[in-house]
């Protein structure tokens, strides 16, 4: 890649994501305005109507109670929903903008993985950590945004409480456990900073083999993000990260001092 196109690329990407972070910024403002239904009285009286009669309908007419409340939604969730992922996507991306001097890509070349192995696993923790309040954002997310009243729920609050008195504590000793062995096992012997796109031509099979289980990784949880925008939009930024752990991890596996027999 020429220099000339290098920042070519590199400015458009700038560009895109600040035009991204505008645009989410732009459909928050306009989904604040805006009521969740054309008709609120109606929504509430058919919502009322849907929870209480539920039990009671066929099949068929409770189809057709919730079509009948859909009809009346506007647009205010569905630019919501697209303007938090446009933010948070947009803003994650200038992190690695900054952090990678991707204003000319053709630094992307000269990437590198995280200094040291703490500073590798604080950043996966931090990453796994913030789903924590990315599930609390988002089952408040999914009240706020149901108006056929979940009849087995409890409210955004007691489930978010519930969550963080059962689930949270799981997540917490999940990462402390894989951040010990992979600080202590995993790690042990890499050789960090290195090249994000490192590979070693001495020992061609085990960088094959490395290499193709991340890829297969990677694309997966490149796949995760791009669902998550759909049914788990707080995750994107952990997802994200997580792409240029699961890098960093390849590179740093790759990099290990391997005693000759």
């Amino acid at each position: 890649m020429s220099q000339l196109l290098g920042r070519i690329i590199g400015t458009a990407v700038v560009v895109l994501c600040v035009i991204a972070f505008s645009v989410g910024i732009a459909l928050l403002g306009k989904a604040y305005t805006m009521s969740p239904h054309v008709d609120e009285l109606k929504a509430q009286e058919l919502t009322d109507r849907y929870q209480q009669e539920h039990f009671d309908m066929s099949p068929q007419e409770r189809e057709q109670r919730a079509g009948e409340i859909v009809n009346l939604r506007t647009a205010k969730w569905l630019l919501y929903n697209i303007g938090v992922c446009l933010c948070l996507a947009a803003a994650t991306f200038a992190v690695a903008i900054v952090r990678f001097r991707l204003w000319d890509m053709d630094n992307l070349k000269a990437a590198t993985t995280p200094r040291t192995r703490l500073r590798l696993i604080a950043l996966a923790s931090a990453a796994w950590l913030a789903l924590i309040p990315a599930f609390v954002l988002g089952l408040h997310d999914d009240y706020a945004q149901d108006d056929l009243m979940p009849l087995s729920g409890y409210g955004a609050e007691a489930e978010s409480a519930l969550f963080l008195m059962t689930q949270a504590p799981l997540i917490i000793v999940i990462c402390m456990v894989a951040a010990v062995i992979c600080r202590f096992l995993v790690l042990r012997k890499v050789n960090l900073p290195v090249s994000l796109w490192y590979a070693d031509h001495s020992r061609t099979s085990r960088s094959m083999i490395l290499t193709g289980f991340y890829g297969i990784a990677i694309g997966l949880l490149a796949a995760l993000v791009a669902l998550s925008t759909l049914y788990f939009k707080w995750a994107i930024p952990s997802g994200l990260i997580g792409i240029y752990v699961m890098l960093s991890s390849r590179a740093g596996l790759l990099s290990r001092k391997v005693q000759n027999p």
